[in-house]
């Protein structure tokens, strides 16, 4: 009889847990479900609970190990699976693939394939979920062979690839610059019957742009058009990118107009791939229009990418008047020149033998801002000075390197000797 009141007490309590590990888990789950730093608190409360000396459940770490993965805190998220196993708590399938998919999240491959072995021994059956976050993290990476191994398993563990794992291995192969396997694999996904989606040719579209397959892109766009898919601001950009390393200004040109863009993320994209274009065929006429474009269409648009973009095109036709003027331009648009500006603005002038002027632009950049003054600014103006058999500034450009935390390099030192030699000036 005396038994009875123990069990009944006992139960009471048991009870009273279990209410209070449910009432937490629900704050937890609404604490994950706010935008911001609903981690924070979904880990607070469960620092409270440990304090307290409430025993989480497994339903509770699992809504723990999501929150934090929305969060992208994949060490805490190690750290909960860590606490269930010293708790005899086996994680769940779902809290697995929630810890892997903060994991893709970061880029953290080895921990992604870690603990998808250690679901194995555990004894619970990856998902598609799984393998897709797992296969994202080695290509966030660029670690695709590991992705498309991962791949090849879907297979053996009745899990039939599907277009998310697919597109996740396309974008690693994407990624590590392997354009070939990125137009394998959406050819694979057609003979699986599965329909590449916007995803899938974006992926495989920026894969070419890498290789400089610019045929190939096109060939994958007409593909994409033929399925009735809206390119996205990035397939614009890879495509009009792609078109630009292989020397195909006018059709880099022409897409820049097919693009018809409309919103900011894309005409930046597209246009700024196009300035790109244009300088590597030397156009800088149509660069400025790009440039001019770019800026009717979305005002106080323009970037320092674009006007960079603009001055190198300048550069590559000596066209110095136009890049000191887009110099300006950058000035007045409250953009700060960085060390690709005042290279290029360099090269302009060593093209054009502005050698005053290239000694004025390195030394108002030295007082002004010193951090973009390098040792190939310092070169360019070296240059443009032996040209003109200026030996005295080249000494004077020398002796200030130091103080401008710019090493004096071989060019230099050779600029130096040329210009002395000439004149006769080996004294120094």
């Amino acid at each position: 009889m005396g038994s009875q009141p123990l069990a009944s007490g006992a139960s009471r309590c048991l009870n009273k847990a279990s209410k209070e590990v449910v009432g937490y888990t629900r704050a937890i789950q609404a604490a994950s479900g706010s935008k911001g730093a609903g981690w924070r608190w979904a880990l607070a409360l469960y620092q409270l609970m440990r304090e307290r000396g409430i025993q989480a459940d497994s339903l509770c770490f699992s809504s723990v190990v999501a929150a934090c993965s929305k969060g992208v805190q994949w060490r805490a998220v190690f750290d909960l699976l860590r606490d269930m196993r010293l708790l005899g708590l086996v994680p769940s399938v779902v809290a697995c693939s929630a810890a892997i998919s903060a994991c893709e999240k970061t880029g953290q491959w080895a921990q992604a394939l870690a603990l998808l072995a250690r679901m194995q021994r555990w004894g619970l059956i990856a998902n598609e979920f799984s393998y897709s976050a797992a296969i994202g993290a080695c290509g966030r990476a660029a670690r695709w062979e590991q992705a498309l191994r991962l791949l090849d398993a879907l297979p053996s563990a009745s899990l039939p690839p599907d277009v998310i794992s697919f597109n996740a291995s396309i974008s690693a192969c994407e990624k590590g610059s392997q354009w070939f396997l990125s137009l394998w694999l959406v050819k694979k996904m057609l003979d699986s019957l599965l329909r590449p989606d916007v995803v899938s040719y974006s992926a495989a579209i920026q894969s070419c742009e890498k290789g400089s397959q610019w045929e190939r892109s096109l060939e994958l766009l007409g593909e994409l058009r033929r399925s009735s898919i809206r390119p996205r601001a990035e397939t614009w950009g890879a495509l009009v990118g792609a078109c630009g390393r292989g020397s195909q200004w006018p059709l880099a040109l022409e897409l820049c107009r097919s693009s018809n863009a409309q919103d900011f993320a894309t005409g930046l994209r597209v246009y700024n791939a196009g300035i790109s274009a244009c300088e590597k065929g030397a156009q800088w006429q149509r660069a400025l229009l790009l440039l001019w474009d770019l800026s009717r269409l979305f005002p106080l648009s323009l970037s320092l990418v674009s006007y960079n973009g603009a001055i190198s095109a300048c550069e590559r036709s000596t066209s110095w008047h136009v890049a000191l003027q887009l110099l300006e331009a950058i000035d007045r648009a409250g953009l700060e020149a960085d060390s690709i500006t005042c290279g290029a603005i360099m090269s302009t002038c060593v093209r054009a033998f502005l050698w005053e002027r290239a000694v004025d632009l390195l030394l108002h950049t030295a007082q002004k801002e010193p951090s973009l003054v390098d040792a190939l600014t310092c070169n360019a103006a070296t240059l443009a000075c032996e040209r003109a058999t200026q030996w005295r500034h080249i000494l004077d450009i020398l002796s200030h390197m130091q103080s401008w935390d710019a090493t004096a390099n071989a060019t230099a030192l050779v600029s130096a000797i040329a210009a002395c030699t000439q004149v006769g000036e080996l004294a120094w």
